[in-house]
Formats: C-alpha cells, structure tokens, sequence
C-alpha cells in the first residue's frame, strides 16, 4: 500500500488535535531541504493546488520549487515521480484509476457504500513501493465528472517528509472544499494571479498570514462534510 499510515489512525478530528498541538513545533531553524512539486500549469486547478502545497511545505521551512510537467512524455503523476526529479504531484483518485488499472476501476461498484473509499483503496493499491499518498481529500477535482469519485490526492516520494510534514499535509488536503478550489481555479481562470486568489483560504484553513507567516489558528479550521 501507499499510504503513510492506515486512514483509520487520521481521522480529521485528530488531524484537527494535532495540527493544534503542534503548530508550534516546526523548526525553529528550517534546514530548508529542497521540495520540488509537479503540476500541469495548463490547469487551473492544479495551479491553485500547487501553490496551495507550495506555502504549506514553505511555511515548514522546505525549499520549494514548482514545475510544469505538462509537456512530459508521461503524465501519470506516479510515473513522473519516479522519472523526474520531482517530490510531490497531485492526482484525482477516480482518474488515477482508471489510468493505472482500468480492470480495477470497471469492477468497482457503483453501488458501494462508500465508493469514495473504496476508490481511494483501489488506487493505493496500484502505488509501487516508493511512492506514498495521505487520506484523500473531501474535494472532487479533475473535472469532477465521471463514474468514480475524483477525490484530490498529493503523491509524494517515500522518505522525503518526516512525521510533521505529514500531519500537515494531511490536514491541509482533508480541509479542502470542493466549491473552494473551484471558486478560486477560476479566478486563475479569469487571469488572477494564484496568489491572490489562494490567499484568503491559505489564511482561513492554514494560518497562513498575507506576509506568508504562519501562525497557528486557535481553532483548525474544517471543510463543510469533512
């Protein structure tokens, strides 16, 4: 499996807990470890995705780069893991699916009674041995349309984030909206400059200070549904 940890052990309330916990325990001095993130920056979305990964993992003292991959050869976000010099892509569970295995993605019952998990378990499954995810977000991304559910994953290289930066970037996907990401891809859409348009939800879910400060919020904030 490919994911940190079982998803039954981050259920949001102690992701909350934790993020509560700890907001002051990051690095005093960040050994600034590099952080190279992948995204199609054909797609608004993934825009507004990266740059949201972008301040999380800046906030915690990483060197972050973000690269377009959109003219890659392969754009399976696990594949340009392990064949570029990336750390982190972002990919829809649904859609990832039906790309890795597509037997697997027909067998799915629609009529399970959380296909969302179900999807999400089914994807994890199809992770080789180096790459790892976290639980996947409430969001639909990609589009949104389809048979399976499309639930926002980041996808990251084994080994590359220590216990901190997990919890964090497994709260910062759980508190993702639907509506929010898509409000704010299109205001990139319209010709907003990314910053601006992820700057109020940055501030909100993640105690990210318009400076790029982070602070820590008294209380985490929560999707809707989360």
């Amino acid at each position: 499996m490919g994911g940190f940890f079982p998803r039954a052990a981050v259920g949001t309330a102690m992701i909350a807990a934790v993020s509560a916990a700890c907001a002051a325990c990051a690095p005093a001095e960040p050994d600034r470890t590099p952080l190279a993130i992948g995204i199609d920056a054909t797609s608004p979305e993934q825009i507004v995705l990266g740059e949201i990964y972008n301040e999380i993992f800046t906030g915690l003292g990483f060197a972050v780069s973000v690269t377009d991959v959109s003219d890659r050869e392969a754009q399976d976000p696990v594949e340009l893991l392990r064949t570029e010099e990336l750390d982190l892509t972002i990919a829809c569970t649904g859609t990832l699916l039906e790309e890795r295995d597509p037997r697997a993605a027909r067998a799915l019952d629609r009529e399970e009674p959380d296909l969302s998990v179900a999807t999400y378990d089914a994807v994890v499954g199809t992770f080789p041995s180096d790459v790892r995810t976290v639980d996947p977000s409430p969001a639909q991304g990609c589009g949104g349309e389809g048979k399976l559910p499309r639930n926002i994953i980041p996808l990251v290289v084994k080994g590359k984030l220590d216990r901190w930066a997990v919890y964090r970037l497994n709260f910062i996907t759980r508190v993702m909206a639907t509506e929010d990401i898509a409000e704010m891809a299109q205001r990139v859409r319209d010709g907003e400059p990314v910053a601006n348009a992820t700057r109020d939800w940055l501030l909100e879910y993640a105690g990210i200070t318009y400076d790029g400060d982070v602070i820590a919020p008294s209380e985490p904030k929560t999707a809707p549904g989360v």
